[in-house]
Formats: structure tokens, C-alpha cells, sequence
């Protein structure tokens, strides 16, 4: 949401600075082109001084703000009349001819102001463009190659740290029983701090951001970022400096979501290589259990033949092979 309180008063000091400095050089620059057209007034018309101040409205329409550039302007016409247009050194006009120059002087200052001010607007949508697709594909690419969790994380929290600009930047997964453990920068506040802890708990267990930046907990020192998977929390990115421009939030998130998507596969990557392991165990298991009933059932077969023989032989056994039978039956388990 907007500022508020001093901090509002804060911003609204640093915008009234920035804009007065803005305007400053504005006029310094119609100063100087107004130092270098002096010494060649008596060989240059009032048109192509009028030329020179375009140009100086143009350099301030490539490094200035817009308001500037007006200023710029404005002040280009005024410093035209004042030193070369006669009588010097007043802003009264003797000829009537000179005010549509000034008036074209105005109107093609401001025209090609606003289009060069354009120009700039979209160069620098461009570069945030290119920053934004190149990030992108770097943590893409780094997200691919990392297998466990807790690379995965590592990863997505160095390229968010990139986008914060500074501090530090803690990753944190759940463990089993479901508390967060912190993965990078372990001994920073964020991961230490019971109340940053408890913030972190509630974007995890919430999905939700929180904390310094938002309008959720934002008594919090530190902002923190859940990274969601498919409709479930898998951790949260915890960050001790908000972002400076909004573009970079939403990369940043971009980033987030993306590390969700590494840690989900990683997450399904395990579980298929548990099922394949259980699997292969029940596989084998099977197979010892077949090799071992197919050995021992042909000694089994032969001793039942050999035992059913024995047993319809009866009273027709002379009685050494009695003896032998009743020895062998101990042996091999057999009650009669």
C-alpha cells in the first residue's frame, strides 16, 4: 500500500528533493547553452540559437525527468528572449515575428521532449525486460540441475537474494513432524528470532505473504515469500530487505513459484524411486522364494515317493532294512 505516517513524509522529502535537483540542472544546461551562444550572437541568427537550445532541451529529455524537460523548455524560451532577441537583456519583443518563433521554439521543444522521454521510458522497459528473462533462465537452468530439496532451495533463495539488493536471505523447508528448518543463512535474525520464526510458520502453514511490505504482520523485520507447489505449501523464503521496485517483486515471485515447481519434482522424484525400490524388493523377494520351493521340491518329491514305498512295502521288509528305516525316520522328521 501507499506510505504512511513518516515514512510517507520521508518519501514525499526524497520525491520534493529529487524533483528540485532535476530542475536544477535543467536550468543549468539552458545556462550553458546560453554561455555558449553569447560570444556568437552577433554571427548567428535568433533561429539558430533556437537550434541550440533544442538541443539543450533534448540532453535534458535523455537524462532528466519529464518535468524537468519542461522546465527546460520554458526556460530555453525565456533565455532566447532575454539575450538574443533585440532590445537585449529584456523580455520586451520589438518585433512581433520573433513570438511565433518563440512559440515554435516551445511547441517543438516539448514535442520532441515528450517522444525522446518515451524513448527512455521504453529503453529502460526493454532492459527490465532482458534483466527479467535473463534471471529467469539462469535460475530455470540452475533449478534443473539441482536434485535434492535442499539445493533446490539454495538456489531459488541465491537468485531472490540477487533481487532484493542486499541482506540476507533464508530458505526454510519443513521438516517430518512440520516445523521449519532454516537451509541458508542459518545464523541470520530471520532464522533465530522466535517472532520472525512465527511469522514464517504462519506464511507457510497460510500460503500467503507476510511480514515487512505487506499488509499482513507488517510490524515484522523481515518479508517472507511462501513457495507453493500444486494447491500445497513446500516451504517459505524469508528476506531482511524488501525490494526497491516493484518489477523486481514480481520477478522475484516469478523465481518463487518456479522453486516450487523444482521442489514438487524433486518431491515426485523420490517418490518414484521408493516405489521402485519397493518394487524391486518385492520383485526379489518373489524370486528367492521361487528358487527355493523349485530346489526343494524335487528332494521332497523323491523323499515322499521313497517314504510312500517304504510304507507300502510293510511286513515284506527284511529286517536289516527295517532297522535302517527306523533309524532314518528320526532324522528326517517323520512320525509313523
Amino acid at each position: 500500500g501507499p506510505p504512511q505516517g513518516s515514512r510517507a513524509t520521508r518519501v514525499q522529502a526524497a520525491g520534493a528533493r529529487g524533483r528540485a535537483a532535476d530542475d536544477l540542472v535543467a536550468l543549468a544546461i539552458v545556462a550553458v547553452v546560453t554561455a555558449v551562444g553569447l560570444p556568437l550572437r552577433a554571427w548567428v541568427s535568433v533561429a539558430d540559437q533556437a537550434m541550440l537550445y533544442v538541443l539543450g532541451v533534448l540532453f535534458a529529455a535523455s537524462r532528466l525527468s519529464r518535468r524537468a524537460t519542461i522546465v527546460a523548455a520554458l526556460a530555453s524560451v525565456a533565455a532566447l528572449d532575454f539575450c538574443f532577441v533585440p532590445p537585449y537583456f529584456t523580455f520586451a519583443v520589438a518585433d512581433a515575428r520573433y513570438l511565433i518563433t518563440f512559440a515554435v521554439l516551445l511547441v517543438t521543444a516539448l514535442v520532441v521532449s515528450r517522444f525522446t522521454v518515451r524513448i527512455r521510458a521504453q529503453a529502460a522497459a526493454a532492459r527490465e525486460r532482458e534483466q527479467r528473462t535473463a534471471a529467469l533462465y539462469q535460475a530455470t537452468r540452475e533449478l534443473a540441475d539441482a536434485r535434492d530439496v535442499d539445493a533446490i532451495a539454495t538456489v531459488g533463495a541465491a537468485h531472490v537474494g540477487v533481487m532484493s539488493g542486499g541482506g540476507a536471505i533464508v530458505a526454510f523447508l519443513p521438516r517430518p513432524d512440520g516445523a521449519l528448518r532454516a537451509v541458508t543463512d542459518r545464523g541470520s535474525f530471520l532464522a533465530t528470532d522466535p517472532k520472525e520464526l512465527a511469522v514464517a510458520a504462519w506464511v507457510h502453514a497460510n500460503g500467503r505473504p507476510a511480514g515487512r511490505g505487506t499488509d499482513t504482520l507488517p510490524g515484522a523485520q523481515g518479508s517472507y515469500l511462501p513457495i507453493v507447489g500444486t494447491g500445497r505449501p513446500l516451504g517459505v523464503l524469508g528476506l531482511e530487505v524488501p525490494f526497491a521496485r516493484p518489477f523486481l517483486r514480481q520477478l522475484a515471485e516469478t523465481i518463487v513459484a518456479q522453486t516450487g515447481v523444482a521442489l514438487e519434482r524433486a518431491g515426485l522424484s523420490a517418490a518414484a524411486e521408493t516405489a521402485r525400490v519397493t518394487v524391486e524388493t518385492e520383485r526379489m523377494r518373489s524370486t528367492l522364494l521361487s528358487t527355493v520351493s523349485h530346489d526343494l521340491r524335487t528332494p521332497l518329491a523323491s523323499i515322499t515317493g521313497a517314504a510312500g514305498a517304504i510304507l507300502s512295502a510293510g511286513e515284506g521288509m527284511d529286517e536289516a532294512t527295517r532297522r535302517r528305516v527306523d533309524e532314518l525316520w528320526p532324522r528326517l522328521g517323520i512320525r509313523l
